[in-house]
């Protein structure tokens, strides 16, 4: 990895349609080279590289205090992986929204279908006769220039790893995070951080995405030296997101966030409407769950379009 592409990771590992709902200090740099390995794949430029065992696995329930899995499986995710239908993940999404939504907006209500996407490990959107080989899954309501609450199921090694404590507290220092605390629930781990955002300057020949917002970025309204090419910061285009998170195995995080527009992390804190418990609950459920994705004929976590990828692990 070149210098080059370092710089290109640290300056757009949060260019996407929309803000991602898990993001630590560590895990940007992971970002960013599964955005770079996308820009190559695209390119037919460079082969793609994933670092991981193929090995498919359930996912395995965190007990007490640690920020560890243990070995056992929850009865309750043996269940939904063994009747699993990737077919019914609206509905199952949509029953999940229910308590959410009662506390999202005013204008939002259990008929609000919400807009579903199943996409693959290069988060390319599939179609439905592809969503049993998902590496993710996201029921979203609301609109992101204003309002937006979303489910995210997810598997992403690189998403998943670390300490939760540990990551919270590097969140916390480097000034990625407003506010991170780590609990338990029904014996998993639970993240709960607040992040701002904005919309980015499209870059030459490319389209806009979004970037995180630090505390002293916010604060003095320059952006980090590294960026250069972005315009100064205003109050007025920052987004906050309260994004809770439990991760279930070596690659498997469910996450629930909830996206407002505001100047401030205490304005962000007063517009929040959905309660953390209500959050906590959605993403410790045992039944929310999909399989790990199949690895394709080129060793890679299976992709729509696989052309001039291959990854270091053989397809068992």
């Amino acid at each position: 990895m070149t210098e080059h592409d370092l710089s290109v990771m640290l300056r757009e590992h949060l260019r996407a349609d929309e803000p991602p709902l898990t993001l630590t200090a560590d895990t940007a740099i992971l970002r960013g080279r599964r955005a770079l390995r996308r820009r190559r794949v695209r390119r037919g430029v460079l082969a793609a590289a994933v670092i991981g065992a193929a090995a498919a696995a359930l996912p395995m329930v965190l007990t007490g205090g640690s920020d560890k899995p243990t070995s056992g499986i929850n009865p309750v995710t043996v269940a939904a992986l063994a009747d699993y239908d990737a077919s019914t993940m609206p509905t199952v999404l949509r029953q999940a929204a229910v308590p959410l939504l009662q506390d999202f907006s005013p204008t939002q209500s259990e008929a609000d279908r919400g807009t579903f996407t199943a996409s693959d490990d290069q988060d390319v959107r599939l179609p439905e006769k592809y969503w049993d080989k998902a590496s993710s899954m996201k029921l979203t309501f609301g609109s992101r220039a204003d309002h937006q609450l979303r489910i995210e199921l997810v598997h992403a090694g690189s998403e998943a790893e670390g300490d939760a404590r540990d990551n919270c507290q590097g969140d916390l220092e480097s000034g990625y995070a407003f506010s991170c605390d780590v609990t338990t629930a029904g014996g998993d781990v639970v993240t709960v951080r607040v992040y701002a955002f904005r919309a980015l300057d499209a870059p030459a020949g490319g389209s806009a995405g979004w970037g995180v917002v630090t505390r002293e970025e916010l604060r003095t309204g320059k952006p980090v030296a590294t960026d250069p090419s972005q315009r100064p910061i205003d109050p007025d285009e920052i987004f906050f997101v309260r994004s809770v998170q439990s991760v279930h195995s070596a690659t498997f995080l469910t996450v629930v966030g909830e996206t407002v527009k505001a100047p401030t992390f205490a304005a962000a804190t007063d517009a929040f409407t959905v309660p953390v418990q209500a959050m906590v609950d959605v993403v410790s459920d045992p039944s929310l769950v999909i399989p790990k994705p199949p690895i394709g004929d080129n060793g890679c976590p299976w992709m729509l379009h696989p052309e001039n990828s291959s990854c270091d692990v053989q397809k068992p």
